[in-house]
Parts: C-alpha cells; sequence; structure tokens
C-alpha cells in the first residue's frame, strides 16, 4: 500500500490504540514495546511486521509452531499480507496471493499432523508505504470444539531466511526476534477486512430461507470451498459414499460427507495428476476424467484405485479431443445397462476418429441464403456438425458418434425409462435476431441431428431434417443434468430430470410424459435464487442430491438437497413407458440404425424393412418420419429412389426428397425435384408447406444453381 508514509501509518495506529511513545522514544524498538497489551494472546488477528518502519521491497519470513490433539477433523488458514504472502503448512507450499485486500483461504487439513507439533510458515513482501501480515489459522475437533493460531506479537520473524526455513526442524528459527504488531484488525489504514469469526469451510448450514427452494425440500450448504482449492464444476459419487469433485483449471478433491449435521465435511486432495477436468464418472469401480482446460493432454482419461487404498493408479488416456474450453469435452452418463459410457461435446472440439457413426456423416451447413458470420467473431471458424455425444464401451473401445448439432450441451442423463436428455445453449449475443434460439432440453435419439450452424445459420425448429428441442427455456447457460433415480425424494421427483442454468441461478426439475415416440415436458424450479452459479449434480449414495455452485473462478461450494415433507421417499416405480404403434415403430427404427451404422445389412435390406421404413416416414408422428429417414439414409439411395418417382403422399415425398438431397446424386435429386412438383402446395397444411420450401432449399443447397425450367417449377 503505497499511499501513506510507513513511519506515520505506524505512528497513526498506535495512537489510536492508546499506547503512542513519548517524542523521545521513537523508533522500532520503542514502538514495539508500546504494542496494546490486549493483542497478545486474543482470538482476533493483529497485522504483525518485522518494525512499524517497513522498507521499500522488504521480504518479511514468519514462524509459528503449536500442538495439535490427535482428533482434528477439519482446519483452515486466512491470510491477509499488503502486498503479497507465500504460505507453508509443514512445510508444504500451499500458494501465493496479492491482493492485500481480499482473504485468502486455504484447506489445510491434509498438511497438519494431528497429535504432533505443526509449523504455518509464511513469507511477506511490501511493495511501499504500510506493511503488515494477518493470519488466523482454525481446527475444528470431532466434538465440535474450535482451536485458532493468530498473528501476534508472539510470532517469530526474520528479514532473512536460509534454506529449509519453512520446516518445522529448522532450528536456526529460535533465534529470530519477536515480530512486531503494528495494528488491531479493523484499525486504519486496512480496516476490518478479516470476519471476526469465520465459519469452518465443512460447517453444515440450513440455506433454505436464503433462496426459492420448493416446498418440502431443504437446501444447506455442507462446504465452503478456499479460495486456494479452485472452482469446482464437476462431480462424481463412488461407490463408498465420497464425492470427488474438480476444479475448473486444477486438482480433483475427495470430500468425505457428514453423517449428519454435527458433523463436518472434509476435503483431501487425490493423488491424481490430472487438471483441468470438465467431466468425472465414477462407474464400476473406474474413476472417468474428461479432461479439458489448460492441458495438452484434453479427452478421456481412465483412472484406476487397483488395490482399492484410496490411492488412484497413473491415469491411462483412453482418447484424444482436439478441443478446449468452455466449449470443449464435458460430462459423461453410463448407459442403463453399465456396458457404454456416453460423452458429450461442445461445438469447439473437433469429431475424433470412431469406429463408427449412428449419425449419417453427409452433414453440411445446409443453408440456401447467404449466412452471416458472428459479428463479433464468435467460432467464425466452426462448422457442421457442431457439438456432439458419442458413446464407448466400458474397456475403452468401440467409440461411437451417437447424435450432433448442439452448440455446447455440458452434460447429459438417461431417465428411468432409459432415454437420453440434454440441456444445450443458446447464443446469448443472437438475442433477439430471427435466428436466436433459446436454451433447450432435448432428447437425444440415436443419430439425432439438433441443427446448430455457424453465425446467422441455426436450423429453425420446424426443419424435418433436425430434431425439435422437447422444451425451450430461454436465455441462461446451461450446465449439469442428472437422473432423479435413487434420490430419497417423493415418485414424482425420482422420476424426473434435473437441469442446470448457471447465469440465472435455477436447478429446474423436468417432469416428462410419453408422448408418441417421445416425451412431453414440464419444467419446475426446484431451487433458485442470486448468488448460485450452478455447475454441477449428482445423487449420493445416502439418496441426498449433492450440488456445486462456483465455475470462471467464482467462489465455489458444496450443497445438499434432502427431502424434509410428508410424501413418501421408497423407491418409485418406474414412469410410464412408451406404448402403441409409433412407439413400437420408433424402437424399430432404431435397432434399424444401429445394424445399418455397424454395417450390419447395408446393401442387404429386404423388401418388408424398406416397405415399413416407406410407411414410417408418412407418418402424421413427426418422430417416426425422422427416425424412419436416418434409417433411409444409411441404405444405398438405389434401393428406393424408384419408390419415389411413383409416390403421391405429400409427407412421404417431402421427407424422402430430404433424404434425397443428402445422399442422392444430382439424377436423384432431379427425381425428387418432380416429385415435389406433384404435391399440391395449397392443400398442404402449414408444417407441410413449411418442409415443402425446406427440402427445395436443401436441394439447391447441396446441388448448386437451379437451371431456368427448375426455378420455374418451384417459383
Amino acid at each position: 500500500m503505497r499511499y501513506l508514509m510507513p513511519r506515520l501509518v505506524c505512528l497513526l495506529v498506535l495512537s489510536l490504540a492508546g499506547g503512542l511513545a513519548s517524542a523521545e522514544s521513537d523508533g522500532p524498538a520503542a514502538l514495539q514495546r508500546e504494542v496494546p497489551p490486549e493483542l497478545a494472546g486474543c482470538s482476533t488477528a493483529a497485522w504483525i511486521w518485522r518494525s512499524c518502519a517497513p522498507a521499500e521491497e522488504e521480504k518479511v519470513f514468519f514462524r509459528r509452531d503449536f500442538q495439535l490433539p490427535p482428533d482434528v477433523v477439519a482446519a483452515s488458514v486466512t491470510v491477509l499480507c499488503d502486498n503479497w504472502h507465500h504460505l507453508f503448512i509443514n512445510g508444504v507450499d500451499l500458494g501465493m496471493g496479492a491482493d492485500w485486500s481480499q482473504p485468502a483461504g486455504y484447506n489445510v487439513l491434509a498438511q497438519l499432523k494431528p497429535g504432533g507439533r505443526n509449523l504455518i510458515a509464511i513469507e511477506g513482501r511490501n511493495e511501499g508505504g504500510a506493511a503488515g501480515m494477518a493470519l488466523r489459522f482454525s481446527a475444528t475437533l470431532k466434538d465440535g470444539k474450535k482451536l485458532t493460531v493468530v498473528s501476534d506479537s508472539s510470532w517469530q520473524c526474520a528479514s532473512e531466511a536460509a534454506d529449509g526455513w519453512q520446516n518445522l526442524e529448522f532450528l536456526a528459527a529460535a533465534e529470530w526476534p519477536k515480530a512486531v504488531a503494528v495494528a488491531k484488525m479493523g484499525d486504519a489504514p486496512w480496516g476490518p477486512l478479516m470476519p471476526q469469526e469465520p465459519e469452518e469451510p465443512g460447517v453444515s448450514k440450513d440455506m433454505t430461507g436464503k433462496f426459492q427452494v420448493a416446498p418440502g425440500f431443504k437446501l444447506e450448504r455442507i462446504y465452503q470451498v478456499p479460495a486456494n482449492l479452485g472452482s469446482w464444476v464437476a462431480v462424481t459419487a463412488d461407490d463408498k459414499g465420497k464425492l470427488l469433485c474438480a476444479d475448473q483449471f486444477g486438482k480433483i478433491y475427495r470430500v468425505t460427507l457428514p453423517a449428519d449435521s454435527q458433523e463436518i465435511t472434509t476435503v483431501e486432495p487425490t493423488n491424481i495428476p490430472l487438471k483441468g477436468a470438465h467431466g468425472l464418472l465414477w462407474h464400476q469401480g473406474i474413476l472417468w476424467v474428461t479432461v479439458n482446460e489448460g492441458s495438452d493432454q484434453g479427452g478421456v482419461w481412465r483412472v484406476a484405485d487397483a488395490n482399492g487404498d484410496g490411492d488412484f493408479d497413473s491415469p491411462e488416456l483412453i482418447k484424444a479431443f482436439e478441443g478446449r474450453g468452455e466449449h470443449g469435452p464435458h460430462g459423461m452418463v453410463p448407459s442403463p445397462d453399465g456396458k457404454s459410457i456416453y460423452i458429450t461435446s461442445g461445438n469447439f472440439t473437433d469429431i475424433a476418429e470412431m469406429d463408427s457413426s449412428l449419425v449419417p456423416k453427409n452433414w453440411a451447413e445446409d443453408q440456401l441464403l447467404p449466412r452471416r458470420p458472428d459479428a463479433r467473431g464468435h467460432g467464425n471458424d466452426r462448422f457442421a456438425p457442431g457439438g456432439w455425444i458419442a458413446r464407448f464401451t466400458t474397456d475403452g473401445k468401440n467409440f461411437q458418434l451417437y447424435a450432433s448439432g448442439f452448440r455446447n450441451a455440458y452434460d447429459i442423463a438417461f431417465n428411468d425409462q432409459g432415454d437420453l436428455f440434454t440441456y444445450d445453449s443458446d447464443m446469448e449475443w443472437d438475442f433477439g435476431t430471427p435466428w436466436y434460439r433459446p436454451t433447450r432440453i432435448c432428447h437425444v435419439v440415436p443419430g439425432a441431428e439438433f441443427g446448430w450452424r455457424n453465425g446467422s445459420g441455426p436450423w429453425p425448429t420446424y426443419y424435418e431434417d433436425s430434431m425439435p428441442p422437447l422444451l425451450e427455456i430461454g436465455p441462461g447457460s446451461p450446465t449439469g443434468l442428472v437422473s432423479g433415480a435413487g434420490a430419497k425424494f417423493p415418485a414424482k421427483y425420482q422420476q424426473a430430470i434435473y437441469a442446470m442454468d448457471w447465469t440465472f441461478a435455477t436447478l429446474y426439475a423436468i417432469h416428462l410424459t410419453p408422448g408418441g415416440g417421445g416425451y412431453r415436458a414440464e419444467r419446475e424450479e426446484l431451487i433458485s435464487g442470486a448468488g448460485l452459479p450452478l455447475t454441477d449434480l449428482t445423487i449420493g449414495k445416502d439418496g441426498a442430491m449433492y450440488f456445486l455452485t462456483g465455475g470462471r473462478r467464482t467462489e465455489s461450494a458444496l450443497w445438499r438437497v434432502t427431502y424434509t415433507g410428508s410424501e413418501s421417499t421408497a423407491p418409485a416405480a418406474k414412469s410410464p413407458p412408451h406404448s402403441g404403434e409409433i412407439a413400437s415403430g420408433v424402437e424399430q427404427d432404431h435397432e434399424l440404425l444401429e445394424a445399418a451404422a455397424t454395417r450390419q445389412s447395408q446393401g442387404d435390406v429386404s423388401t418388408e424393412k424398406l416397405d415399413l421404413l416407406w410407411s414410417q416416414i408418412g407418418s402424421a408422428d413427426r418422430l417416426q418420419r425422422y427416425s424412419a429417414r436416418l434409417v433411409l439414409e444409411q441404405i444405398p439411395i438405389t434401393l428406393w429412389i424408384s419408390r419415389l418417382s411413383e409416390e403421391t403422399n405429400p409427407w412421404r415425398i417431402i421427407t424422402a426428397a430430404i433424404a434425397t438431397a443428402r445422399a442422392g446424386t444430382p439424377q436423384e435429386t432431379a427425381v425428387a425435384l418432380s416429385a415435389l412438383d406433384r404435391v399440391q402446395w395449397t392443400k398442404q397444411d402449414s408444417q407441410q408447406q413449411l418442409n415443402w420450401l425446406r427440402a427445395v432449399g436443401l436441394i439447391f443447397a447441396r446441388s448448386g444453381q437451379p437451371d431456368p425450367a427448375a426455378s420455374q417449377k418451384v417459383i
């Protein structure tokens, strides 16, 4: 702090404290004798330094050792230093801080020696003007008692230090002089920067009344993440009831949850060397990690603990992905049968080499009219197919592209019927433009395409070659998604999926009802309120929901949601399944698509199967038409193009024309144009008219400028 002269500051502080020396007794030694007596042994941290006359660019090395009982369950250190500090606990480097106005918090339980002597060592540096360091160590014992060590004039300090000064065994420190208490906490020039009664990071606190919480539910903050542990964005529950959480830019931590409100949540870093995870998944005794931020080894990693001792083995890279940052690879979820793992990636992630694809690989921008790139230049080199979802078997093999056309879906989840869902993001800068697409809940069927495209090119929801959203939510920033299965909630909430919005601090319960081959959806705000930048969530082994707040280096916390109402929380029966002819047909199509994608039936399609598909592309149900067309595009067009020459049903013509545009030659698209010309425009409903235009536009976008005769027919 450069704006006050050091000597003037020290005199002013001591005058306010009632301990100013006489004019004849100035100088560091005299000032030290005048330290206010209430600073000695108090529980409030004092500002300390080597003297009250700090020099510019001065370094001071501080030490304080103390004895701890054996039953410590939580411990933290809070530091302030004008201007810079470097903290060590028992010789372990815990990092540095350079903002004197903001307390730096550190979780130090893992570095302590319960039942033995411990050492806090800290280097402070002054850039000029007033100087001081204030520190508070706080520990909680198993019985709830608190122990506190604060900075005061009992600390030892030195202006120089030999190697090893930060270790307990450094005997030369016995000759160091005592520190000088230059001010009480709250005095000028710093003010009350450190809270008087800090909360332990792991003490549970009921926050139900502070936020909007659905009736019957309770919200607790069970861990306030210290600043040195980063900002947490991914969480998974292991098979022992513990949580694993990842800092967006740093390490992976193991969390031991409290058994009741009287116990403390404790956190320790794992030995996993990976950093920058966006996705964590514990599945069948293996931790799967999606590495994203700040790494040259982005992709999916497998981390085992072969002997079960709690220390993980060396990570194994399963698949590298070219994509980083907030539109890189993200969350993972196991398949309902447990044999596969699904992963989602944003539109800044290139599709890695896959063993097979349920998505027809003939993707393109597919907009006839000129497309406007984003005016700010965001993503102007990112084109089809956009963000994507893939899956692989639990041995780390058989990667298959499952769906595409997302902007930036951060997470995925299966409902209790085994259907996959995601929550895709909007492009907030597009708000108010004709091509703006709100954040959306998507039912992700095999081979789905959701039509995210560059700049002004996102496809409208009515395009038949795109899956429509299940539910549009509005502006926001989608993050975590999870199924309610396994939660000790009422049946309705066990059958729901949960979606998080980071920007608008809202946790939605999405209630699903089967309809046709798909679903209808309603949203409910389970929890909301300012100060909840939601990042990820999971259902714990105890049936509670645990979620994280943080991300983008914001303050982070771990929260618990429990049900305290009167309804039964017994395990619920599955939600109603799909039923009827459409549902059966869609399921058949999915099976046919899987067979075609893995080359089990390409070029060898029975007339019976073609008859079925041809019937389905004329269905009144959009999902039925969509799923049948996906299979049709995987089958050689020569096997079915002749059917289009004779077709009269409008939906069959439109759907087959779209498939022809995407998979056919110019000669075959001429057959499609001729068929479209037979459709009587005025007799079609608006959806058919819109997609008649889509089919024509798609043919021209793919095949180029039509001849004058073809143009005139369209007109």
